[in-house]
């Protein structure tokens, strides 16, 4: 099944990736950040159901190393990713996103 990214949720990538490569160029953080998202969203294609439900048919898997959640719902012909965000951010922030996007 295919996944498809909101543009929020597009956005909520390029700023986490802008942030962790502003802490420390050398680390590359935000190209391990990257990495971690496409390993995580791999296993929400393959295994789309396996994640817990978060709110109404959404779900979110979270990436190991970085504080994150994928939050994502399942639609007939695909999976759409509706946000990444960090886990201290309130979930209005995302949930606001369900019903525009459906």
């Amino acid at each position: 099944m295919r996944v498809r990214f909101s543009v929020a949720a597009r956005r909520d990538v390029v700023e986490a990736k802008t942030w962790y490569q502003a802490q420390d160029p050398d680390a590359a953080l935000d190209l391990a950040f990257a990495h971690e998202l496409e390993q995580v969203v791999e296993q929400i294609r393959r295994f789309p159901t396996a994640f817990p439900k978060t709110f109404l048919d959404a779900r979110r898997a979270n990436l190991s190393r970085f504080p994150y959640g994928v939050f994502y719902v399942r639609r007939r012909s695909d999976l759409l990713v509706l946000a990444v965000l960090h886990h201290a951010r309130h979930p209005s922030r995302w949930q606001q996103r369900y019903d525009t996007n459906r």
